[in-house]
């Protein structure tokens, strides 16, 4: 059996459900379940849309009525779906092959002992005017089966995993983390100190739907927080982080700290223009990394 589990916060999830549903009913014989899992949303015009996935068969939307975090609501998900094989598919995300379920099923089909398959995602069309479009279409050729697999396990992402219902239950995300970033980076590693396999293939999604620049920069500025609180579990898991730690890049970054330190307004002021620099997003990185380093190390 195979769970599809959709952890959300003010998203609409139905098309997204209709068309794995819709996939899930076209493969005879297979057992199948939906949960939307609601973390606290505070739309409620997107709350009573999604209300009527719970209508449909083997459909389920589940609301917490608090936010708990994205760790949180996905460990939640884990222990109430009943399948054997469990598919995490951010809400955001759009399905893009027919086949797209029939893969899964087949790689279900192919790996009897525990594991990960992650699918994936492409990037849609969007504005150069879009941080985090650019972004995203900047290092799109990383999605790819052939790229992941050369790091599976730092590559690990659940926006588009299969994953052995098993694995999640004995490596629950760390739920200390409730803000954005680095929670799948987390497991990743605790699968791989497990010897676990992971497995990337190309079944992936559509990304298209982009945060304005000032709710991304408020992403970014969350994943460094989470990145130097818990920077002793992620060594070896962030390419910043090590770059920061390695011998040359420490003093590189320790000279360039004061120019960044009086630009760092500038940086952000660009990420919030119209016409954001990835450059720009580069060193604004840096500079919080750096700042939030720095503040500590105080006593």
């Amino acid at each position: 059996m195979i769970s599809i589990l959709i952890p959300t916060f003010n998203d609409d999830c139905v098309a997204l459900a209709h068309a794995v549903t819709s996939q899930c009913r076209d493969i005879q014989g297979l057992e199948w379940e939906l949960i939307v899992g609601d973390d606290g949303s505070t739309d409620q015009q997107k709350i009573e849309v999604n209300r009527q996935i719970d209508t449909w068969p083997h459909c389920r939307y589940w609301l917490t009525g608090v936010n708990r975090g994205r760790a949180a609501i996905r460990n939640a998900l884990v222990r109430e779906a009943h399948g054997q094989w469990l598919l995490m598919i951010d809400a955001d995300l759009k399905v893009m092959e027919k086949d797209f379920i029939r893969q899964y099923v087949a790689f279900m089909s192919a790996h009897l002992l525990p594991c990960a398959c992650c699918g994936g995602y492409r990037v849609g069309r969007g504005s150069a005017c879009n941080l985090r479009y650019l972004y995203e279409k900047a290092s799109e050729h990383c999605q790819y089966a052939k790229f992941r697999q050369k790091a599976p396990y730092h590559s690990f992402k659940l926006s588009n995993t299969l994953v052995s219902r098993d694995i999640l239950l004995r490596h629950p995300l760390d739920e200390r983390i409730r803000h954005y970033g680095y929670e799948d980076v987390m497991l990743g590693k605790s699968l791989e100190k497990e010897g676990l396999s992971i497995v990337h293939i190309d079944n992936p999604v559509l990304f298209d739907r982009f945060e304005s620049n000032a709710s991304y920069i408020r992403k970014i500025d969350d994943s460094i927080d989470v990145l130097v609180e818990f920077r002793e579990d992620l060594k070896g898991y962030s390419s910043l982080l090590s770059f920061a730690d390695s011998t040359i890049g420490g003093t590189l970054l320790r000279i360039t700290f004061p120019i960044l330190s009086f630009v760092h307004h500038r940086l952000r002021a660009n990420l919030l223009s119209s016409h954001p620099s990835l450059l720009a997003l580069r060193f604004y990185k840096v500079y919080l990394l750096l700042s939030q380093l720095r503040q500590s190390q105080r006593p």
